[in-house]
């Protein structure tokens, strides 16, 4: 019923335009489909730009306030697949776009910082991810989540990951149960899995309960993990109107 949305969970940005144009009777039937088309595709581009540039990188920060982002979220917009059309005998016309919020979404957000290193040539533990349980706290995903101890001392950041996976797949992932994040492919077949007690200065910071203390040691060691972003938050917070 939104005509914005984002899916955090497949990772996407939707958006749905409107056009109706009125007719004066002696257009043929293929063009008036393509102006009814055209009016909507663009009221689509229009709120899928809005609503790209409005995706918050961390708390405080959205891409719409990076230097390169405007450019290269135009360039998504440009590329947006179509995933629905609706056309009515007035003349309106409904048009669903979706466009990826990492990838191409987050070049201009400078996100990634360490060196791209080619799958398996990180030692390590034998952990293949992390699964981090946020589920009732007020944690809203971001681009760039963080993890840190009870102390403050931060255990996984963009940092981390290197520029190359994170064009690709992201900072995190997000799911909306620790069952759906077990099931995906992101954090393998052997992730380690604590659970966060709650958030600190920003909605997107989560702090690691103190119970899990134990498991500090360990996730120090995932480096190559944390390096290609292996990495799933679980939250019910996972579309944005």
């Amino acid at each position: 019923m939104n005509d914005r949305l984002i899916d955090w969970e497949r990772k996407i940005a939707l958006a749905k335009g409107f056009g109706r144009i009125n007719f004066s009777g002696k257009q043929e039937e293929a063009v008036r489909m393509r102006m009814m088309e055209r009016a909507a595709e663009v009221d689509a581009q229009r709120k899928l730009l809005e609503i790209l540039l409005e995706v918050k990188i961390d708390g405080k920060k959205q891409l719409k306030n990076t230097a390169d982002a405007s450019r290269h979220i135009q360039g998504v917009v440009r590329n947006a697949v179509r995933c629905g059309a609706k056309f009515y005998r007035d003349g309106t016309a409904e048009i669903v776009l979706a466009a990826p919020i990492d990838g191409m979404a987050t070049k201009g957000a400078g996100l990634g910082r360490s060196a791209l290193q080619p799958l398996g040539t990180e030692a390590g533990a034998a952990a293949t991810g992390l699964i981090i349980n946020a589920v009732d706290l007020k944690f809203q995903p971001a681009l760039s989540p963080e993890l840190l101890t009870p102390d403050g001392t931060v255990l996984y950041s963009q940092a981390d990951a290197a520029r190359g996976w994170v064009q690709k797949y992201g900072v995190a992932g997000y799911h909306p149960t620790v069952a759906a994040a077990k099931s995906d492919p992101r954090v393998g077949d052997k992730p380690v899995i604590v659970k966060a007690d709650s958030v600190t200065g920003s909605p997107h910071r989560l702090v690691l309960a103190a119970e899990e203390g134990n498991k500090i040691n360990q996730i120090k060691t995932m480096a190559g993990p944390f390096r290609q972003g292996r990495v799933v938050i679980v939250t019910e917070n996972t579309t944005v109107h």
